[in-house]
């Protein structure tokens, strides 16, 4: 019974489609007569059309002819088309030579043109509607997974939007307008547009905040803990701003240990001591304030694995509607993501489309998105081990679809697992609206936290010798103006620390340092 009930839906649906599709016959002839006709019309409105716009195969072949002889800048007329098409043996195609001399006799003015070429273009989205609505019902008869189903119906649809959308060109007076409106407010405030804080001080001024829209690659070896750099961002974002939307999907982790180290760095309580059972009354307190912080927050995480670029999008979309706003996106990692097409085993432009994809995704919801990246085996090859833009695995597309590249390197060199503390320097190798530099940090395996250094001298000293590294650069160097010697914060004290290896140094020396990060203007 079911199954004839999903036949006879599956035939009623077919009937539907059979009907004949929006098109208007008249419209088409009286544009290509008038291109035949017309160079002013054909030079203003032959780009702005394409062959998928007419519906009859005879006005197809007749345009693609028009936009090649255009293209080599030749006249486009009656004598030049059929010569062309008697060349190619596709005259009778076209409709004949007799049809031809129809249309240059069709004279419409250039606003009736106009008219006529918006009933073109209104049939062609309603096609192209239907098209997709056809395919979306086929996979909804075929496909198993419903998710997927939904999310390449969103997609389809969504492509057609984005392809519909053309852009025009504007005097310049009106974004200059709007340019010089927002920098007369910043003059007045002296505050600067800022995006999306990931209350890293240092990392803030040199990024000025991820904005909407942008694409933030972090690439790194394996061992320097690119998952904890990005879910540390998330979990600062979760305590301070709490109000702000996160999604973060790790296609390689459960979402229980993806909790696990977000509580292991709020609470700072040893991963180990939190797997056995072994924390404190003063800890296991910690970690209710922290399950207590977390569910305050809007972080929302996702651990499916094997998505597609289209299906994230599907959440995201789904999760901002909801929300009403969404502040951050974060994919772990992009080669772990399903390719949507099937580019027969070419992994790099499967890499490259996946991409571009996510790029699209970050304008079309003006939310910044971290992607994290593996990178190519050739680095271990070199003596010099510093990361570079040809380091970004399997494709040189990401780097160019990236409005920010990130490097994470173990600053000193080492990569055990072993290790315990690791002095980290993030390489900001690629921003498309700002500069480019090192900021260095130590990252504490042992509590998945990343701290603070000033600069790359303390981030080689200071570690190693205590327990604790800046939270705040800007704080650390603020306190360093008003205490003789040099130091770090732990919890919320402040602590000296042992005089650094080669002799201690003074706030004028770190200030000449080009990684020298000021403090903030108190407030």
């Amino acid at each position: 019974m079911a199954r004839q009930q999903k036949k006879e839906d599956k035939t009623s649906t077919a009937v539907a489609l059979r009907r004949t599709l929006p098109h208007n016959l008249e419209a088409e002839d009286a544009v290509l007569g008038a291109f035949l006709t017309d160079a002013d019309i054909l030079a203003d409105h032959l780009s702005g059309l394409s062959e998928e716009d007419f519906y009859s195969h005879a006005n197809r072949t007749v345009f693609v002819c028009m936009k090649d002889l255009a293209a080599k800048s030749m006249p486009v007329d009656i004598v030049t088309v059929t010569g062309k098409l008697e060349r190619e043996e596709k005259l009778q195609e076209a409709g004949g030579l007799e049809r031809l001399e129809e249309l240059a006799d069709t004279l419409p003015s250039a606003a009736n043109c106009e008219y006529y070429i918006g009933i073109i273009k209104r049939d062609a989205l309603m096609r192209r509607i239907i098209s997709t609505c056809g395919m979306v019902i086929d996979n909804a008869f075929s496909l198993d997974d419903s998710q997927k189903a939904l999310a390449i119906a969103e997609a389809s649809i969504y492509e057609i939007g984005t392809n519909n959308q053309k852009g025009e060109l504007v005097p310049i007076g009106e974004p200059t307008l709007e340019v010089v409106d927002r920098l007369s407010e910043v003059f007045k405030t002296k505050k600067p547009a800022t995006g999306l804080m990931t209350h890293y001080r240092n990392l803030d001024r040199m990024t000025n905040g991820f904005m909407p829209g942008q694409m933030i690659i972090l690439a790194a070896r394996p061992g320097c803990g690119k998952t904890s750099f990005a879910m540390s961002i998330a979990t600062n974002i979760a305590k301070y701003s709490p109000e702000k939307v996160v999604a973060a999907f790790n296609l390689e982790m459960s979402s229980q240990e993806l909790v696990q180290r977000i509580l292991v760095s709020l609470t700072r309580i040893d991963n180990s001591t939190m797997i056995k059972g072994e924390e404190t009354q003063e800890e296991l307190q910690k970690l209710f304030e922290a399950q207590r912080q977390l569910s305050d927050s809007k972080l929302f995480i996702d651990d499916t694995a094997s998505q597609t670029a289209e299906e994230i999008m599907s959440k995201c979309r789904r999760l901002k509607a909801k929300q009403k706003r969404l502040d951050l996106v974060i994919i772990d990692y992009l080669q772990l993501m399903s390719p949507s097409k099937n580019r027969d085993g070419n992994r790099q432009q499967e890499v490259a489309d996946t991409s571009r994809f996510i790029k699209m995704m970050a304008k079309e919801l003006k939310v910044p998105v971290i992607v994290l990246s593996q990178m190519s085996r050739d680095i271990e090859k070199r003596e010099d081990k510093t990361p570079m833009l040809a380091d970004l695995r399997e494709s040189g597309s990401i780097e160019q679809d990236a409005d920010m590249v990130f490097f994470l390197n173990n600053a000193d060199g080492e990569n055990e697992d072993t290790v315990e503390k690791k002095n980290v320097s993030l390489i900001i190798a690629k921003h498309r609206n700002g500069a480019t530099g090192t900021i260095y940090y130590v990252f504490d395996k042992k509590h998945m936290r990343f701290s603070v250094a000033v600069n790359k001298k303390q981030a080689e000293s200071a570690p190693s010798q205590q327990e604790g590294a800046p939270e705040n650069a800007g704080d650390v160097a603020r306190d360093m103006q008003e205490e003789d010697g040099y130091g770090y914060y732990a919890e919320d004290e402040f602590a000296p620390i042992e005089e650094p290896e080669g002799g201690a140094f003074d706030l004028s020396e770190l200030q000449d340092a080009a990684d020298f990060i000021p403090p903030a203007d108190e407030e």
